[in-house]
């Protein structure tokens, strides 16, 4: 059966990513094992649910897909209640054990809802997605302890990640990098 001529029916929408090369076949096995250790509590809330994986048998020709609920939703109009979301699953990731290495790097132009690895769901939540280049770790740092923008001796313990993520999104709300602040009370 050819994939264009396939008919799968299902009762709600989904994301599908798949992947021809033993390379990004690799990051898709990797993903799902990640969401298979650490993700399962966080499914449906701050990482969208995993439905299924699929490899080839064929190591000839390698193919594997991911299939993921689909988030497709209104995003947040206050700056500042998505920013507060962004660092708590943020920091949700980091409580489960799993560093994604890939916030806040593609955050680029416009402050507003701009980091390529972050969606709203239907209900304009926020949503971390691709954990392609996740890995497993302790982080003492979670949740954050530490602000950024403080000194690099009061901010041991803390995760690098989160720290730069902290930096990076206080930044941009604030405009002040001494100030960039949160609190996730």
């Amino acid at each position: 059966m050819s994939l264009d001529h396939a008919e799968i029916l299902l009762q709600e929408a989904v994301y599908v990513k798949w992947a021809f090369d033993a390379k990004r076949v690799e990051a898709l096995r990797d993903e799902a094992a990640i969401y298979a250790a650490r993700l399962t509590p966080l499914q449906g809330t701050v990482v969208p649910r995993l439905v299924g994986f699929y490899e080839s048998v064929d190591h000839a020709n390698p193919f594997a897909l991911s299939i993921f609920e689909h988030c497709s939703g209104p995003v947040l109009s206050d700056y500042a209640e998505y920013s507060r979301q962004y660092m708590m699953a943020a920091c949700a990731l980091h409580g489960v054990g799993v560093s994604h290495n890939q916030l806040a790097l593609g955050l680029r132009g416009d402050a507003r809802f701009v980091d390529r690895h972050v969606i709203a769901d239907q209900a304009g939540r926020v949503r971390i997605v691709d954990f392609t280049r996740a890995n497993l770790h302790f982080c003492p740092g979670a949740p954050l302890r530490v602000a950024g923008g403080a000194p690099a001796e009061e901010r041991r313990g803390c995760c690098d990640e989160l720290a730069h993520l902290e930096i990076v999104v206080g930044e941009r709300r604030t405009g002040d990098r001494a100030t960039g602040r949160w609190l996730l009370d």
